[in-house]
């Protein structure tokens, strides 16, 4: 994978402007990360992509919110996997 998919760039971040096609990009790349890397910790993502960890957290709720993520705790720590659409 390219790492220009996963890199931030603040697109969608202006002062007034709605932000949910930002926080929809977010969970774009959020997802596409998982999708080739597998499970990862909340912080290895925000680091992934270099985003501030607020704007990485709400693209984690659109998708955990659409189902198609996985958030548990596993030793202190959070984890996000994809939700195996097939299971």
């Amino acid at each position: 994978m390219s790492e220009t998919i996963s890199t931030w760039n603040g697109e969608g971040l202006e002062s007034g402007r709605d932000q949910t096609p930002a926080m929809g990009t977010m969970a774009g790349r959020i997802w596409t990360i998982l999708r080739y890397h597998g499970k990862q910790s909340v912080s290895a993502i925000v680091k992934r992509i270099g985003a501030p960890r607020d704007y990485v957290m709400e693209g984690i709720g659109w998708l955990a919110r659409e189902g198609k993520i996985r958030v548990v705790e596993e030793s202190r720590v959070r984890v996000v996997s994809l939700v195996d659409e097939n299971a």
